[in-house]
């Protein structure tokens, strides 16, 4: 989810190929999504809840449909390497989401996540990715390090180089 496209452009395309109509993002009303509860994890294998109505006047369709889908983890983010990038300790959350979005190339909206100005972690700057609860593409948080150097002295298991 929300790696193409934004996040409700991604759920329109879903229902497109669910049902064979093709929705776009302004063909729909978004509800407020929910994580699933236990039973509908059971049931359906997914995440999120949310309601979609069509547009008032549609020609493509008409009524409203509850569809379970799975919103994306941003945990995982946590393992890009992205060294040698050069963003500073405390810049804006919209400064460096909009460089984060150039390096990755994974289609964040501002408006799906809690501002957080970048900060300082281990020696490294630290990207705090957080989902807001009724962001319709993400779910939980990450703490995504960029810049500073690598320890050489974690690189090799003794003093002797071996092979040279």
């Amino acid at each position: 989810m929300t790696i193409f496209a934004r996040s409700k452009g991604d759920l329109a395309t879903m229902l497109s190929v669910a049902t064979g109509v093709s929705f776009v993002e302004a063909d729909l009303i978004y509800g407020t999504p929910r994580t699933t509860t236990s039973e509908e994890v059971t049931k359906y294998n997914r995440n999120t809840v949310i309601a979609l109505t069509v547009v008032p006047g549609s020609s493509k369709a008409k009524g409203t449909a509850v569809v379970y889908y799975d919103r994306t983890d941003l945990a995982p983010l946590v393992d890009f390497n992205l060294r040698g990038t050069l963003i500073d300790q405390g810049v804006a959350f919209g400064t460096w989401l909009s460089q984060l979005i150039n390096l990755i190339n994974v289609k964040f909206e501002a408006t799906e996540l809690v501002p957080h100005d970048s900060v300082s972690v281990d020696g490294s700057t630290g990207l705090q990715l957080e989902a807001k609860p009724d962001s319709i593409g993400w779910i939980g948080n990450a703490m995504v390090k960029i810049g500073g150097y690598p320890d050489i002295s974690t690189v090799f298991n003794s003093d002797k180089l071996l092979g040279f």
